[in-house]
């Protein structure tokens, strides 16, 4: 066990009290209220900003309506969940709420290091972040490395994929 297994082992036990904590249907809304605020402001915020050239003179008024159309659909999903999270704890199923919410936010966050690694591992070529000894001795590092490699082919992310393969090959993006 090193440092590398100290740290993403706290993240993970820190994701799963917060999924626990949370529950299903908050985790999944706090995910889906990212997805769908960053798909909401890029198609909407055209119309944020038409609103907002009415009250506001600025130069950054895209970048503003962009914002706060985002902040708008987070609220709303959040808000929608909160209502779907007290019924489902009124018709009692509070404690499997939070143990599926554990156990997705353990999946999550897994998920999201292992974009991290990915990330990282793109610039092995110019630049060693995460030394070899530590990987090498690493219980963590290995199976997180390869959660975002099985997945990414479901997602069609292929621009994305793409780019990442690119960065890999030393070939600018």
């Amino acid at each position: 066990m090193n440092y590398f297994d100290i740290i993403t082992g706290i993240l993970l036990i820190l994701a799963i009290i917060k999924g626990f904590k949370n529950g299903l249907i908050i985790e999944l809304a706090s995910l889906a209220a990212l997805v769908l605020g960053l798909f909401g402001a890029i198609k909407f915020s055209s119309i944020t900003e038409t609103y907002l050239m009415e009250h506001i003179d600025s130069s950054h008024i895209g970048l503003i309506a962009f914002i706060v159309t985002f902040i708008a659909i987070v609220i709303g999903v959040h808000l929608v969940a909160k209502v779907v999270d007290k019924l489902v704890s009124a018709i009692a199923l509070g404690m499997v709420n939070r143990v599926l919410g554990a156990i997705f936010s353990l999946l999550k966050y897994a998920f999201i290091i292992s974009v991290i690694i990915a990330i990282l591992g793109s610039f092995e070529k110019t630049y060693s972040l995460i030394p070899e000894e530590q990987k090498s001795s690493s219980h963590l590092y290995e199976p997180l490395k390869s959660i975002a490699p099985s997945i990414f082919p479901y997602l069609q992310f292929n621009e994305v994929r793409e780019q990442i393969d690119n960065a890999r090959k030393g070939v600018d993006v």
